[in-house]
């Protein structure tokens, strides 16, 4: 019952039509193990491996009741509403369930100012022209920088003019790639961005062959992970 003239009115019904004068107070039964939480006729199951509770996370017999209704629509799958004054502990309420079950909480404070994005959020365009732009600038420094490097060592230098011939063959392949409208239009086509499954896996070789040293190691697995987010 919300407020206790709801309560009164259903006992009055109950006295009418059930000939019930007396209401007994039946202790709620708690029960807490590894896999479920028992709270009167309610039953939720636990997250495996929840943490055993802290001893101040103790619930009330005042808040029993309460539990109880509040697994059964959790159990449901109902929205719940809970109602009382501020500082009564509604919020509370929840947090010991949740604390209860082991399950993640979130909390989310409404204002007059709240709105639907603001709880389901929203999408965000994305120009993938742009990072495709940004990754092939990366992309040259970085092979840039690697030549130059082998190059410095008498005995790489040959690796040097590798690196410089697959990247150049790269950019060639990208210039002379045909896009028709259709393919344009169609967001599910990597070929929107000159990018078929040709291109990704020469690049990934070359990614991998021009992998020296720690430093280069890295700033390859930032640009392989760049390509396979565009991807």
């Amino acid at each position: 019952m919300r407020t206790p003239e709801d309560r009164q009115v259903l006992e009055s019904i109950c006295r009418e039509c059930l000939g019930i004068d007396e209401w007994a107070n039946v202790p709620t039964f708690v029960s807490l193990n590894d896999e479920w939480l028992q709270v009167g006729n309610a039953w939720l199951s636990r997250v495996s491996g929840a943490r055993t509770l802290a001893p101040e996370s103790r619930l009330l017999f005042s808040q029993r009741f309460a539990v109880e209704q509040l697994i059964h629509a959790i159990s449901n799958k109902w929205a719940a509403l809970l109602i009382g004054e501020s500082g009564s502990g509604k919020t509370s309420l929840v947090r010991l369930l949740a604390s209860m079950a082991g399950a993640p909480l979130a909390e989310v404070s409404l204002t007059p100012d709240t709105d639907s994005t603001d709880l389901l959020g929203c999408f965000e365009q994305v120009d993938l022209h742009r990072h495709k732009r940004e990754f092939l600038g990366l992309f040259d420094q970085f092979v840039q920088d690697v030549a130059r490097m082998l190059q410095s060592l008498d005995q790489r230098r040959g690796d040097a003019a590798k690196v410089l011939q697959l990247w150049h063959s790269l950019q060639v392949s990208l210039q002379n790639t045909v896009i028709s409208e259709e393919e344009r239009a169609d967001e599910d086509q990597l070929t929107n961005l000159g990018f078929d499954r040709a291109w990704i896996l020469d690049a990934e070789n070359l990614l991998h062959f021009a992998s020296v040293g720690q430093d280069f190691s890295g700033r390859a697995r930032l640009l392989a992970d760049k390509l396979s987010w565009i991807q």
